[in-house]
């Protein structure tokens, strides 16, 4: 099964986008996945996550804090529903290429689902802390988030 969107994968794995913070590891299970801990001293320097797709395997920073490894967590599960199976894993892959601003687009609409985030940021008045906790991510992309659906 191959999403373009994370609204979709969510219904097909029937999960509620409403249901927040969004529970990344039914989505791994139900993918078939499983996540790996690595230490800084087994990855590159600058290693956040990388997939495995013929292992069905998903690595994150064991260094990174939990907001931040649930975002590279779900950054990877986007790779997996918008992009072929890479002969190669490339760890260092630009940060700014197409294929991870799809990623991270994809990644930021999986942990903060448009309707229920315009909804609480609403409810909240844009409090990144308040956003940052709920969604169990960091106030950076929560910030982001607001930017790209035009609420700030």
């Amino acid at each position: 099964m191959k999403n373009r969107n994370a609204r979709q994968l969510l219904m097909d794995l029937g999960i509620n986008p409403s249901e927040v913070p969004i529970r990344l590891d039914t989505i791994v299970e139900k993918l078939g996945y499983r996540v790996f801990a690595l230490h800084k001293k087994d990855a590159p320097s600058d290693f956040a996550g990388a997939v495995d797709y013929s292992r069905k395997a998903i690595f994150v920073n064991d260094d990174d804090c939990y907001n931040r490894q649930r975002f590279t967590i779900a950054h990877e599960i986007a790779h997996t529903q918008l992009h072929e199976n890479p002969s190669i894993i490339d760890y260092r892959q630009s940060f700014w290429n197409d294929k991870e601003r799809e990623a991270n687009q994809f990644a930021a609409e999986l942990l903060m689902p448009a309707p229920i985030f315009i909804d609480l940021w609403r409810q909240h008045i844009g409090s990144l802390p308040v956003l940052s906790k709920l969604f169990a991510v960091s106030e950076d992309a929560v910030y982001f988030r607001a930017r790209n659906l035009g609420l700030i």
